[in-house]
């Protein structure tokens, strides 16, 4: 599920790796994970793996990794979109941030696929550019993946 202090707004990022080390900060300081470092480099690894890029502006980068201490997702809105290889050439602007705990027996997975779905529709992807809280992005996402 999604928590409001992992929803982070407005983040300035010129590259995926700048977007990773700002997304593992928080993961530190937060407890999810142990290491950021290695955080970032199972991140970077899932990459070059294949993009996570989706479409209209959406990425889901996500690594599953033994750093990870609370299996999390983040939402993370950027001020400008970075290049991804989204299926539609857009920009990422608006991410899904999966941290997976190497024992993962599945769950987080799961929340991965039905992410995976709702970005599918178009009022899903919607609303979630329109709202401007942390509280309604929340309530959304949670409805979608719980």
């Amino acid at each position: 599920m999604l928590k409001q202090e992992n929803v982070i707004l407005d983040v300035a990022a010129s590259s995926k790796e700048a977007l990773f080390e700002a997304i593992s900060k928080v993961a530190l300081e937060t407890g999810v994970i142990s290491n950021a470092d290695a955080f970032v480099e199972g991140l970077k690894a899932r990459e070059v793996f294949g993009s996570t890029g989706f479409m209209d502006g959406f990425a889901i980068p996500h690594c599953k990794n033994a750093v990870v201490q609370e299996p999390t997702v983040f939402f993370i809105r950027l001020q400008e979109g970075l290049e991804w290889g989204l299926a539609d050439n857009t920009a990422a602007q608006y991410i899904f941030c999966l941290a997976i705990s190497d024992t993962d027996d599945g769950e987080q997975l799961k929340v991965l696929s039905k992410l995976s779905r709702k970005l599918v529709h178009a009022d899903f992807r919607s609303q979630l550019k329109a709202v401007t809280s942390t509280a309604d992005i929340v309530e959304i996402v949670n409805q979608a993946i719980g």
